[in-house]
């Protein structure tokens, strides 16, 4: 078995057990999504820092560093908007919808880097996100 595929795997489960946790914390601890969302940009913020200064500084240009900066405030946006939607769904729906991220992936890594899958790819694709509103459509 290829080693990626592990860790896919390994990642996906990590991923899970943070669902039920954010889910938890969302219900039970912290009613207001902005809350955990300063919680995860301070971590992140603290996270890079410690990259940034412990494990070697990297010579970035600025334009790099921009757009670092513009993808943690994507990433920032992204985990208020989970967050805000844990708080009105159950978890095990939204988590599902938000799988339809290989769909966005494909599409925008087709128009800004050009990559392109074979049939069957895009079939899987279709049956992920097919999969996807499955979970979170009312029985």
């Amino acid at each position: 078995m290829e080693l990626w595929i592990i860790y896919s795997i390994l990642a996906a489960f990590l991923y899970a057990i943070s669902n039920v946790l954010d889910k938890y914390i969302i219900e039970k601890l912290i009613k207001n999504p902005i809350l955990p969302t300063i919680i995860y940009g301070i971590a992140s913020i603290l996270t890079a820092v410690v990259v940034f200064f412990f494990l070697g500084r990297p010579s970035l240009a600025l334009g790099n560093v921009l757009w670092s900066f513009s993808i943690g405030i994507i990433d920032i946006a992204a985990a208020f908007l989970y967050f805000r939607a844990i708080q009105l769904e159950e978890v095990s729906r939204i988590v599902g919808l938000i799988y339809i991220i290989p769909l966005f992936v494909a599409i925008l890594a087709a128009l800004f880097l050009g990559e392109t899958f074979t049939f069957i790819k895009y079939f899987g694709i279709v049956i992920m996100v097919l999969g996807a509103v499955s979970l979170t459509s009312d029985d």
